[in-house]
């Protein structure tokens, strides 16, 4: 475990940062292209997952940037081994592809694979920023959240019962009505369930042009939440909204769309 102190007269950074690789190189790669984004600063590097774990208790970071295979360990380790309460924002970073659905099990904000595209990085970023973002406005504010009146959505006008999930040669069925909330995954669609995720095979834009609307409603250009799940929400001050549901999940519902999420949730 390498710490790293900031830069005299460096300001103090909002998100704290490990790399964790088994390449020094591949670590200075990223190190090098956050310079350019003040919000970042690099905290620690680690080369191994136990480096990475004993880090991650020591300094206490908001988010990680995690290689999968390190020699004689995996960065999937760390993200099964620490607990989920304290276990930082994670990127995986990775040049394999076969991880993504483990990855995505483990609630990763992003799967990145080497070498770096520049915009795909950048875009990695602000889902940082936005889980960031999410954690600190939940710690300042959720106790002030205003409670809807419960929304009992009328009966669908599509027919949509059950939800195919296939994972290799395993197929299961989700019943549609029982999914709490969706989350995208780039070229997958998340279904979070009583506290499962399963992952589907197909983008959200694509399951979105399946789900009835008058059920299902988008929050935000990465989350979809069922209207009968939502239990409130609270205005922040940049107009977006901090959507809590009945499992105690908390969402960010961006600008572009709190007024449809209003609208829908006044609905009798």
């Amino acid at each position: 475990m390498v710490p790293v102190s900031p830069k005299d007269g460096e300001p103090n950074p909002r998100i704290r940062l490990i790399l964790v690789d088994d390449e020094p190189l591949a670590r200075s790669g990223v190190r090098a292209r956050l310079r350019d984004h003040d919000d970042f600063a690099v905290v620690a590097e680690a080369s191994s997952a136990q480096e990475a774990i004993n880090g991650i208790r020591r300094f206490k970071p908001d988010a990680i940037f995690l290689d999968v295979e390190m020699i004689r360990s995996s960065g999937l380790d760390v993200a099964r081994l620490v607990d989920e309460s304290v276990r930082p924002i994670i990127v995986f970073l990775t040049a394999h592809r076969q991880y993504a659905l483990q990855a995505f099990e483990v609630k990763a904000a992003d799967y990145l694979l080497k070498p770096i595209n520049d915009a795909r990085f950048e875009m990695s970023l602000n889902r940082i920023r936005e889980q960031y973002a999410l954690r600190r406005a939940i710690e300042v504010g959720s106790e002030k959240m205003s409670e809807t009146v419960a929304y009992r959505p009328p009966a669908p006008t599509v027919a949509f019962g059950r939800i195919a999930i296939t994972d290799r040669k395993k197929t299961q069925f989700v019943e549609a009505m029982d999914v709490e909330w969706v989350s995208a995954a780039g070229d997958y669609t998340e279904l979070h369930v009583q506290r499962t995720t399963h992952l589907l095979r197909e983008p959200l834009s694509v399951l979105l042009g399946r789900l009835p609307s008058n059920v299902f409603c988008r929050i935000h250009r990465s989350f979809v939440v069922n209207l009968a799940k939502v239990s409130g929400y609270m205005t922040l001050r940049n107009q977006d909204l901090m959507v809590r549901l009945k499992d105690g999940t908390v969402l960010r519902a961006s600008r572009t769309f709190s007024d449809d999420l209003k609208k829908a949730l006044a609905q009798n």
